[in-house]
This record gives structure tokens, C-alpha cells and sequence, in this order.
């Protein structure tokens, strides 16, 4: 169009656009931004016929893009912002132009706020039509009306359409700040009904997609209408009282202590046992939670020092789910109620994450290093396995509120992403693979743990943090944290249904963030030499770069220093730069400081560089370790959760279609389908020699990740290697029973290794390992690892060796230099029903057949001996009891020799019940198959006989009252001490029930016994993982060749 106007016409036009294109760059306020408006306002401009509107509407457009990059490149501050808010509001005022072009041109939806209002404005005044204009917002911008009442209503429409297309077309603040900000605005409102209809329809439009979240608290994709709808009840109903409250005392400090009071005293109600109490403590609780939050709203503009800490602190009284949504609940509407305390708030909310760190809650609660074991059977154990899972649900809707306000100040706040910062620093520990770890390595915490390290990814990948020392450090930090994770055995999911779903998305989310970190970390990126070397020469420890450290001052934080974190080695020298990477050396002379940037050598500079190419080195190999691994981990949960799905392409289907769509979650299905072609290429692509450099480098991060690392990944070489480096440096993983696995070979125990005498310092293994190194099967038998074996089962409780008794007497085979018989002596002298239960299978193993005629080569000369030295270990009341059960027993297995002789049918049950009813009950006895409960009567005529075609067994029940095997061991002593029925009496029958048992004569049952000690064993594995699988393993012992016990 330019080419058909005039010479004037051109000239006008190129100044309009050169004159206000300088004033934008010169003066970036809203002066400048006005101009632009008082052209499309032109009266002449509209009504010219050359088409000279057309030309200026473009330049008025391709000048606001003009200025939006000029402000884009401004710094973030405060004033600007506030620019940019005013900008943005006369922009939505100007929508309501008659002009439709100028509407046109204003059509933005960025600020929610002040949608509403303008709206509540133009409403108030559209049936007035005297009323011409109208003056909107604090800079009471002046709108020109209609004439008539449909046209006003015809634009009030249309502005009303296009804020409710506002939240689902265009990019809004996370979904925590679009709810508050809507809430604070929906108070006596015209725009309330639009407020709800939007926040319904965006509901509604997730509801038909599938995507609505469990947390509907800072959910990423969630907006419940019902949830909105009871937090502005809640609001309101608070408000009101407390308001009340407030003017009827006169002194506001009586009616906050009372709040105080009734938070303390609720979340002591809700930490007792009762459930009752707890609910009352739970409901007490959030309510003084929001009056709390009302008062600090009230008192503005004052700032109740007391208020904010309890408000903040709140977490620690009650560390509970439902109460933390509450809690972030009110943080969302202090921060939007009263944005002057955002600074405070956030500074004291730190504050009380790091108290919760520090008190071991959640995400940082310690890992139980002793708790009991499903292979060491013990009473103890028994009673108390169960799934473990650490409460971590409370952390995870406090970081996803973390995770919101660190998107909010990524683009308005550098400060508060320096407080981010420090705490993220802080909060998460440098040294892998620690035993006193920071964090607990539960499988149920990944996706809290993994939420976390986004947080602080989504600092590093960008310009939200400036090239520097720390942010090189908090990299570091990050990549620590994830690969401590994997420092422990390949663990299996106790979470399911749509929170191991939401656990699968934010790891697959972390995988491809880590994935795209390979473009940050090139070495021009991560490297910064000139403030390397300005720092080193003048003379400082680099930990946190000056911005950080001039914020510490301003606000008084305490933090660590990145590098006190590591000791300096006293050998290093000025132009050493060995040791750990995040620190620098300080320089020595006294005169550096006189120094600058272009005295330092050419030498010095190469050696910065070379020292930014290490890095990116070392940032590249942790990076592979951390993609594999958690690879492997994401298969792992996703088959976990989809047992029947067979073909990688179907789950990947099935986790697109429970995607989010095209939200910041990212593509479920693709991320899976990344992950699985690189673990793929893992498997099938890694060279040995690459296998043997990661097994270093998993090595050089720790050796517990090293250690591990074969557990996830199946490859013999990667085995090998990581053999070597176990057995080079034994004192280095001797705290770690699984690299006995490494350190224990058949090639280092037949060579007789120097190493070995290592072991007997090794950390204590499972009874089963112990058990194994007893016998040749597996590696050979070693002087050193018996003894190490014996240690290890006598540091276990004899009632969980007593489980293990037919394999410690089937170790004797091999016990030539009798660790194996010591270690039976001095438990049976420990236990005595251990005794009497070696007794027995000692008695059974001596003969090779069922009618003890023909003595076992082997064992019969091992037993006969080690069986009379455990008789003759017997005295006073112990050698009583032993004498007591072993007669009683006797007595009740005669009766399947007694009956064998009768005919089956009613004479065999007839002679069972007359057998029974001959056998006098001894007191303070037991059955074999049950040495938890002790024998209190006999049902006589219980006596039945069962199917057999050449042997008798039969059935019998017994009264019996459960004690546990330890108590049962002092009734059984004592009663032998005082002869008394008194000691065995017991008034509460709760414990007592009847007890059937069958007794078998002629019949080996060895076999039974083990496959019944293997299914018993899964129960308890079964029991702790939490998987809901029924197993129900029944006794057996066998007492002598040919007779046992079936409980």
C-alpha cells in the first residue's frame, strides 16, 4: 500500500514510526505506551480514505512488539513490573473501544484481575444512558460508551467472552495463583458468575479428558469448582469473624494468642491415639490455621511477627496431609491478600523447611539401617512386618507450592530466586551414597524426590540464574541427589493406582529434562573464567557468587558455605587445582590483590579452561549413570503397574491416553518411549570397555552406587568389574553387605587371598548368606568365612537361628574345624528350645532311613557326639524341662505306633481315643510344631486316624495359650524350678484356643520342611513389600527318622 501514497504521506508516516519507536526506547513508561493510543484515536486518521488507518494500526502493532522486547530486556524489577501490570489493564480497558479496530488491537488476557474489575465497572453503568463514559482502574482511564443499551450490552458480551477464553487459550500463572487471585476477587463482585462459569468450564474441559489429579491442592492441571467454591466460603466465613472478633476486644493481641493457643492444643489432640481426638484435632487445627491467616489479612498494612511465624511453622505442629493442604491453602491467600509480606513470608516459610529437615520429616526422614529383616524370622519381626512407607504426601503439596512460586519469580523476582536457591542448596546434599543420608531412598518417595530436583532443574536450563560458581555447585547438588537414590538395593513400588501414575509422570518428566541438560552443559556454559579468576585473585573461597552473598547479608540467613562442606587437603598448593571441584584454591601470596583480570598469564587461562573441560566431563558421565538408571527404575514401576500389558507400544499408548495433553506435564507416552530406545541402547549398544569405565565412574561418585550398580543392570562384565574394584579397596565398602557378593569369589577363596582376613570386619549379612558361606554349594568353604558366618548368626536373636535349625544342622557336614559345633553348644545353652529343637533334627539326620536302622556315613559320628554334649550342657531346671517335653512327645507320638496294628475303620479310631485318654498331662510342655504356645489340656476324644495305605497317623487338638517363644522358655524353666500349677495359671483366657496336630510314624517329612520354610519366608517378603498375595505355611517337624510333627 506505501507505494500508491504520496511523497508527504511517506514522510509522515516513517517519522510516526521513528519518532515513537526512539521514545519507546528512551522513556519505557506509561506516558510513552499512551502515544500509541492517541493515534488509533485520531478523529482525521479514522476518516481518511487513502488508507492511512491501516498503515498507522501496523505501525501501532509493530511498535508494541517494539516495546514488549524492550521491556523483555530490562531487569526485573519492581517498577517495571508494575509498568507492565498498568499496560496490561489499559489494554483490557481499551478492548471496550467502540472503535473495533482499537479492540482489536487490545485484545490481550493477562491479567485476571483486572479483567474482573473493568468488567464490574462497564456492568455498573450499562443501563445508565445518560452516562456517555466512564473512567476504569486506578488510572481512571476514560471509555467512551455507546449510545444505545445493545450496544453496550453487545460489547460487555464480548469482553466477557474473551476473559472467559482467557485461562484456557493463552498462558496464566500456575493454577494454586489463577484460583487465589480469582477468589480474592469474587467478593461482592459482578464478575462472580463469569469467575465461576470459567473455573467450572476449565473443570469440566479436564473431566472429559481424564486428566484431574488426586491432590487438588497447587495440582498442575487441576481446578475443582467445589474445591474453589469452599476455600472462598471459607474466606469468607473467616473473614467475618475474625473481623468481628478484632473490633469487639479493641486489642488485637488477647484474640491472635487465643488462635495461637487453639493451633498448639489441636495438633496435640490430633497427634493422640484415639480416632475420635483426632478428628476433632484436625478439624480445630485448620480452623485456627484460617483465622490466623484472616488476622494477618486484617491488620494490614502492619505485619504481626508472631502470626507469620506460626502461620509458617504450621507444618511442624501437624506434619499430616489434609492439614498441609489446608496450610498452603492460606499461604495462597496471604500472598495474594497482602503481596508487601511476599519477601517475609517466603523467608520464614525456608525457614520452616529446613526446621523440617532438620527434624527428619517426610522427604528427609532416615532410612530404618535396623530394622528387621523378613530373613531373620525373630518374634519381633513377626508382629511388626508390614509395608513401610515414609509420610511423605505433606512435602509433596508443600514442594508443588514451591514449584509455583518459583514460576512465578523466574519472571518478576530475582530475589526470591536467589532464596530458592540457597534453599535448594541447602536442602540437598553433595555426598552420594551415604549411610546418614539426607533424604530416605523409599521407592514411595521418588516422585517427591523427583519433584524436587525439577524445581531446581527448571533454575538451571535458562537465564534464571547467571553463569556462575553456585550455579555450577547447584547442578552438582542436583545431580548428587538423583543418583543417591539408586545407592541401595533395586527396590519395587508399595505405591499404586493414580499415585504411582502421578510418581511414573514426574520421573519421566525429570528423565527428559535431564535429557535435554546436555545442550546446558557445554563448556562455555558451565564455565565462567573471568569471575573464576577474579575471585581467585583476590584471594577467595568461591562457594555462592556475590548476589547470593549479598542477599545472606541483607536478610540474615544462615547458610552453609557450599565449601565448608569439604576439607582442603594441606598439601595442596596455590596452582593445584585438585580436590573437589566446586571450590576453588585460595591463593597464598599477600600481594594479589594489587592484581587484575589482564595480568593473569596465558598459561593460567588455558588451565581455567581446562579445568571448565573436566567439568563438563564429569557433568556428562553423571548424566549417563542417571538417565540409565532411571530407565531402568521408570520400566520398572510402569511393568509394576501394568503386569498384563505385554508390548512396549500398548503401555505407551496407555500412558499417552492418560496424559495431560498438550500441558507442561509433556507427552506421557513419548517421554516413555524416549527413555525405553535409550535403555534399549544401553543394553544392546554399550562396549565392554564402556561397561568397565562406568562401573569406574559409579565408583568415583560412590561406592555404594557402584556396588548397586549391577543389581539394574544384568551384564557380566560390568559384574567383573565391579569385582575388581571391591576387592582392591575392601575398607572402602566393608559397610556394605551386598559387596560381599564382590568380595567373596571362588577364585579369591581358592587362591587363599591376602584380602580375606577383611571379612571378619565386614558388615553383618542375612541369615541365609551366613548359612550359605557354611556350605560348598555356592563358593568354597573358608576358615575366615566360617568364622565371619558363625559372628554373623550369633548376632541374630535365637529365635530367628531357631528357624534355621535344619540347615545349621546340615552345616556340620563341612565343619571340619568346628566353628559350626561351637556355635550349637553355645546357643543351647542360650535357648533351650533351640536344644530341644537340634535334639530332634539331630535324631532325624543320624539315619538314612525311616526306621533308624541305617546310620548316615557322614553325619551319625558328626551328631552322636555334638547331640550328648548338648545333653550333657543341660542342668537343674533346664535338664527338667528338656527331660518333661521330650517325655510328653514320646508319649503322644506312641499312639500312631499303638493303633497301627488295628484295622482302619471305627476299631483304629476306637484304639486312637483309648490311647489318648491313657497319656497323663505334664504341665509347662509344647507341641513341636508350636513353640510359641504352651499345652494346657487335651481333647481325648479328638482322636482321628487318617487315610494312609501302610502307616498310621492320626489327629489330635490340644488346648493351648499363645506366649511367644520367649515367654514360653520362663513359664517352662520356671515351672520346673517351683513344680506349681499356679506359675502356668493365667485368669485371662484371651490367648487360649485349640490347637490341632497330626503325628506322623514312618514317613520322612525333610522335604516338607523345607518347602514349608520357603513358602513362610515369602509370606514375611510378601508381607513387607505390601503385596496382597495370601500365603498360609503350616509347621512341620521331624522329631526322629521316620516320625514328625504337623502343626
Amino acid at each position: 500500500m506505501p507505494h500508491a501514497f504520496r511523497f508527504p504521506i511517506i514522510i509522515y508516516l516513517t517519522s510516526v514510526y521513528w519518532l515513537e519507536f526512539l521514545r519507546l526506547k528512551m522513556v519505557t513508561d506509561v506516558s510513552s505506551f499512551n502515544k500509541l493510543f492517541d493515534y488509533l484515536e485520531d478523529k482525521a486518521i479514522q476518516v481518511d480514505k487513502n488508507g492511512i488507518y491501516e498503515c498507522i494500526s501496523s505501525i501501532v502493532t509493530k511498535l508494541f512488539s517494539e516495546y514488549c522486547q524492550a521491556m523483555a530486556d530490562k531487569s526485573k524489577t519492581k517498577s517495571r513490573d508494575r509498568n507492565l501490570e498498568t499496560i496490561a489493564v489499559i489494554l483490557l480497558i481499551e478492548f471496550n473501544n467502540p472503535n473495533r479496530n482499537i479492540r482489536k488491537r487490545s485484545d490481550v488476557k493477562a491479567v485476571l484481575f483486572g479483567m474482573l474489575n473493568a468488567l464490574q465497572q462497564l456492568k455498573s453503568c450499562i443501563h445508565n444512558e445518560d452516562n456517555q463514559e466512564v473512567e476504569i482502574g486506578r488510572m481512571k482511564r476514560r471509555v467512551i460508551l455507546m449510545d444505545t443499551h445493545a450496544e453496550r450490552e453487545e460489547i460487555l458480551r464480548d469482553f466477557a467472552q474473551r476473559i472467559k477464553h482467557g485461562p484456557r487459550n493463552r498462558s496464566v500463572p500456575p493454577p494454586g495463583v489463577h484460583h487465589t487471585v480469582t477468589q480474592n476477587n469474587y467478593y461482592n463482585h459482578a464478575g462472580v458468575s463469569l469467575a465461576s462459569e470459567c473455573i467450572q468450564s476449565l473443570s469440566s474441559g479436564l473431566e472429559r479428558t481424564g486428566n484431574l489429579r488426586s491432590t487438588p491442592i497447587n495440582s498442575t492441571a487441576k481446578i475443582d469448582a467445589s474445591l474453589f467454591l469452599s476455600a472462598m466460603t471459607k474466606r469468607l466465613s473467616n473473614t467475618s469473624s475474625v473481623s468481628a472478633l478484632l473490633s469487639s476486644n479493641g486489642q488485637r493481641g488477647p484474640v491472635i494468642e487465643s488462635f495461637f493457643q487453639e493451633l498448639r492444643e489441636s495438633a496435640l489432640l490430633a497427634a493422640t491415639a484415639s480416632s475420635d481426638s483426632v478428628e476433632r484435632g484436625k478439624k480445630g487445627f485448620h480452623n485456627a490455621m484460617w483465622k490466623m491467616t484472616a488476622s494477618l489479612i486484617l491488620i494490614k498494612p502492619a505485619i504481626d511477627d508472631g502470626l507469620l511465624f506460626e502461620i509458617t511453622r504450621a507444618p511442624l505442629k501437624l506434619f499430616e496431609e489434609e492439614s498441609m493442604k489446608t496450610i498452603v491453602e492460606c499461604w495462597n491467600w496471604l500472598l495474594s491478600a497482602r503481596p508487601d509480606m511476599e519477601m517475609p513470608f517466603l523467608q520464614e516459610m525456608i525457614a520452616a523447611w529446613h526446621s523440617a529437615q532438620h527434624a527428619n520429616l517426610g522427604l528427609f526422614s532416615k532410612d530404618d539401617l535396623h530394622a528387621s529383616s523378613p530373613l531373620a524370622p525373630d518374634e519381633k519381626m513377626k508382629k511388626e512386618v508390614k509395608p513401610y512407607r515414609p509420610n511423605v504426601a505433606p512435602h509433596d503439596i508443600w514442594i508443588r507450592f514451591i514449584q509455583e512460586r518459583i514460576e512465578i519469580a523466574k519472571y518478576c523476582n530475582r530475589d526470591q530466586i536467589t532464596m530458592f536457591t540457597l534453599m535448594l542448596q541447602r536442602s540437598l546434599a553433595i555426598k552420594v551414597g551415604s549411610s546418614e543420608s539426607l533424604m530416605t531412598r523409599h521407592c514411595s518417595t521418588a516422585g517427591t524426590r523427583f519433584r524436587l530436583l525439577t524445581c531446581g532443574m527448571s533454575l538451571l536450563q535458562g537465564d534464571v540464574l547467571p553463569k556462575s560458581l553456585a550455579k555450577n555447585v547447584l547442578r552438582q547438588r542436583i545431580y548428587s541427589v538423583a543418583l543417591d537414590y539408586f545407592c541401595s538395593e533395586k527396590k519395587y513400588p508399595t505405591q499404586s493406582g493414580v499415585e504411582l501414575s502421578e510418581d511414573i509422570q514426574i520421573m519421566l518428566k525429570f528423565w527428559s529434562i535431564m535429557h535435554a541438560d546436555k545442550k546446558y552443559i557445554k563448556s562455555h556454559m558451565v564455565g565462567d573464567l573471568d569471575g573464576l579468576v577474579s575471585e581467585r585473585l583476590h584471594g577467595g573461597s568461591i562457594a555462592l557468587n556475590s548476589s547470593v552473598s549479598n542477599f545472606n547479608s541483607t536478610h540474615n540467613f544462615d547458610n552453609k558455605s557450599i565449601s565448608s562442606e569439604f576439607g582442603r587437603s594441606s598439601t595442596m598448593g596455590p596452582n593445584n587445582m585438585g580436590g573437589w571441584m566446586n571450590t576453588v584454591p585460595l591463593s597464598n601470596g599477600g600481594n594479589t590483590n594489587t592484581l587484575t583480570k589482564r595480568s593473569v598469564s596465558r598459561q593460567q587461562q588455558r588451565h581455567f579452561l581446562a579445568h571448565n573441560d573436566s567439568l563438563v566431563k564429569d557433568y556428562t558421565k553423571k548424566r549417563w549413570l542417571i538417565l540409565s538408571l532411571l530407565s531402568v527404575e521408570i520400566e520398572t514401576l510402569v511393568t509394576n503397574q501394568n503386569p498384563l500389558i505385554e508390548t512396549r507400544e500398548a503401555l505407551s499408548g496407555l500412558l499417552t491416553h492418560r496424559d495431560y495433553g498438550s500441558t507442561a506435564v509433556g507427552n506421557v507416552g513419548r517421554q516413555y518411549e524416549d527413555a525405553m530406545k535409550f535403555l534399549d541402547d544401553v543394553r544392546n549398544r554399550t562396549t565392554d570397555k564402556a561397561w568397565k569405565e562406568h562401573a569406574r565412574n559409579a565408583w568415583d561418585v560412590s561406592t555404594a552406587l557402584a556396588v548397586f550398580l549391577p543389581n539394574r543392570f544384568k551384564s557380566l562384565v560390568l559384574e567383573n568389574e565391579v569385582t575388581i574394584l571391591v576387592q582392591a579397596h575392601p575398607t572402602e565398602v566393608c559397610h556394605l553387605d551386598k559387596a560381599l557378593d564382590f568380595f567373596l569369589t571362588k577364585d579369591s577363596l581358592e587362591n587363599d587371598s591376602s584380602l580375606l582376613p577383611y571379612v571378619l570386619s565386614w558388615k553383618r549379612c542375612s541369615p541365609v548368606k551366613a548359612l550359605s558361606l557354611l556350605c560348598p554349594r555356592t563358593i568354597p568353604t573358608h576358615p575366615l568365612t566360617a568364622q565371619y558366618a558363625v559372628r554373623v548368626l550369633s548376632s541374630y536373636p535365637s529365635e530367628a537361628v531357631l528357624f534355621y535349625i535344619p540347615q545349621l544342622v546340615q552345616a556340620t557336614r563341612w565343619d571340619d574345624l568346628g566353628f559350626v559345633k561351637e556355635f550349637i553348644k553355645t546357643i543351647s545353652k542360650k535357648s533351650n528350645l533351640v536344644a530341644h529343637q537340634l535334639i530332634w533334627n539331630m535324631e532325624t539326620n543320624m539315619f538314612t532311613d525311616e526306621e533308624g536302622l541305617e546310620k548316615d556315613p557322614e553325619m551319625y559320628e558328626r551328631l552322636v557326639p555334638l547331640r550328648q554334649a548338648i545333653e550333657n550342657g543341660l542342668s537343674g531346671a533346664a535338664k527338667k524341662f528338656y527331660t518333661r517335653e521330650f517325655d510328653f512327645f514320646k508319649k503322644v507320638t506312641q499312639v500312631s505306633g499303638k493303633i497301627k496294628e488295628y484295622p482302619k475303620g471305627q476299631q483304629r479310631k476306637t484304639a486312637c481315643v483309648k490311647a489318648l485318654q491313657e497319656i497323663v498331662l505334664q504341665h509347662g510342655c509344647y507341641l513341636p510344631s508350636n513353640p510359641e504356645a504352651l499345652v494346657l489340656d487335651i481333647d481325648r476324644t479328638s482322636g482321628t486316624p487318617m487315610q494312609s495305605a501302610a502307616k498310621a497317623p492320626y489327629l489330635a487338638r490340644f488346648k493351648v495359650r499363645r506366649l511367644g517363644i520367649n515367654q514360653l522358655e520362663e513359664k517352662g524353666i520356671e515351672y520346673s524350678e517351683k513344680e506349681d500349677e499356679s506359675v502356668i495359671a493365667n485368669n485371662d483366657h484371651s490367648d487360649e484356643y485349640w490347637q490341632a496336630a497330626i503325628f506322623k510314624v514312618g514317613d520322612d517329612c525333610r522335604q516338607d520342611m523345607l518347602a514349608l520354610q520357603v513358602i513362610e519366608l515369602f509370606q514375611y517378603i510378601f508381607r513387607q513389600a505390601g503385596l496382597d498375595l495370601f500365603l498360609f505355611p503350616y509347621k512341620v517337624v521331624a522329631t526322629s527318622p521316620g516320625v514328625s510333627n504337623i502343626r
